[in-house]
């Protein structure tokens, strides 16, 4: 297939248009929903970003929307003042930010019905897309054994490369704008782990596509700003409150707080290390009864060679059969032949978790309750536990380990509400309730 028939085939499905907004007609004038510090959250935009998010889900209420577009928007503008411009958000955030409002914008045109063709964005390309293969093979066989690299290292290692950055794929210019070019590098910095394995294995279609979708981000942006679109006033407006997210999540990381306050960030692990040992031994004694464990466990077992005569047993134990009797008639383990057929000897439950696979079924099974056939490296076994012996965990490293986690996290989201409620009371804030009160009709 040639470049040119791949590039209008990729432009045929970049212009498939998203859901159009369903049941809801935008106003041709625009209110204010709300003003913050003088910055204007018009009902126009508001409708759009509500729609975009009704359509992906993330939509709650509409109460819910405007407080995170303010709280955002406090945090962006405190980032603002607070941090260098090229210190307000790093690559990942930047990235999502991009990707984001890309699809508000496609959202934004299809809903307003702005008519757009693709001849538009064909018309400021200089050529074709031409992948330099030859280029790019010897740039790979420059890294250091790239087919044993994890893909993350890959995309490391090739955007540290000089090279990179000197491999055009595309060039193209914008009216009243310079020559701009799309490199090796612009690619490589948007892509995941699976597009770096279609890189490294070599598929220059997979590159040529990836190429165009690029160049499609960017004439969006351009033709959003320019007086072709009848709407760039609003689309102006759209920008800085989606980045207003990604601004605010990046400050709020650099605070040491995080919105997302998943367990293997960075932030959890700094923070539970401040967490003093008396704060976590308070903690321990009133919460006793959250630190339980099971101790000690008598139980009684069957061991069987087959999956079906493990389930005939089963049912037969289910039929009312004893089980000392089944143990006696079906068991291989030689326990079958003790005063209590198929006893295990009392299971402690250890530390540091190093107990055999037995051991570990009969912990977490409930007391009085048969088993299903379980297959073990010995065969199929049916348990039965008769008595389970619950006690305080020991406050060891692990335990420790687990409490300051949990505390770090409430102190994480104290000191993140705090921050957001100072903001608040020292801003000026105008609501438009009434717009709100429609929204509840």
């Amino acid at each position: 297939m040639t470049n040119w028939k791949l590039l209008w085939i990729v432009c045929l499905l970049w212009m498939i248009p998203c859901s159009m907004l369903m049941g809801q007609t935008l106003p041709s004038t625009s209110e204010k929903v709300a003003t913050v510090n003088g910055f204007v959250i018009s009902s126009k935009a508001f409708l759009v970003l509500e729609s975009y998010l009704q359509k992906t889900r993330e939509f709650t209420n509409r109460k819910d929307l405007l407080d995170s577009l303010i709280i955002n928007h406090l945090l962006a503008e405190k980032a603002a003042k607070a941090l260098p411009a090229e210190q307000l958000w790093d690559d990942t955030s930047r990235q999502r930010f991009e990707q984001d409002y890309q699809s508000v914008m496609i959202h934004a045109r299809d809903t307003l019905k702005i008519p757009f063709s693709k001849q538009e964005a064909l018309v400021f390309l200089a050529a074709p897309p031409k992948i330099p293969e030859t280029r790019l093979i010897a740039l790979m066989d420059k890294l250091k054994n790239p087919e044993a690299l994890i893909q993350q290292d890959l995309r490391d290692q090739l955007l540290h490369q000089p090279e990179t950055r000197k491999i055009n794929l595309l060039t193209y210019a914008f009216t009243a704008q310079p020559t701009q070019h799309i490199t090796l590098y612009d690619v490589i910095q948007h892509e995941n782990p699976h597009g770096m394995a279609e890189i490294r294995n070599g598929n220059m279609a997979y590159l040529q596509s990836q190429t165009l979708d690029l160049y499609f981000q960017r004439h969006l942006r351009y033709w959003a700003q320019s007086a072709k679109n009848p709407e760039h006033a609003l689309f102006a407006e759209l920008e800085p409150l989606v980045s207003d997210r990604y601004i605010a999540e990046h400050y709020l990381n650099h605070l040491g707080l995080n919105p997302g306050f998943k367990e293997d960030r960075t932030v959890i692990k700094k923070r539970a290390k401040a967490i003093p040992g008396s704060e976590i031994e308070t903690h321990f004694r009133n919460n006793a009864e959250r630190y339980t464990h099971v101790q000690e466990v008598h139980a009684r077992h069957i061991l069987l060679a087959q999956q079906d005569t493990a389930d005939d047993v089963y049912q037969k134990l289910m039929d009312g059969a004893d089980f000392s009797e089944m143990v006696r008639q079906y068991s291989l383990a030689p326990d079958k032949n003790k005063p209590v057929p198929g006893q295990l000897e009392p299971l402690f439950n250890k530390a540091d978790g190093s107990l055999p696979f037995l051991h570990k079924i009969c912990l977490i099974q409930p007391e009085g309750v048969i088993s299903r056939s379980i297959r073990s490296p010995e065969g199929y076994e049916i348990v039965l536990v008769d008595k389970r012996i619950e006690g305080l965990r020991p406050l060891d490293e692990a335990l420790i380990g687990e409490i300051s986690k949990e505390l770090a996290l409430v102190a994480l989201r104290r000191d993140t509400e705090n921050l957001r409620k100072d903001l608040s009371s020292h801003s000026k804030i105008e609501i438009n309730q009434s717009f709100l009160k429609e929204s509840t009709k």
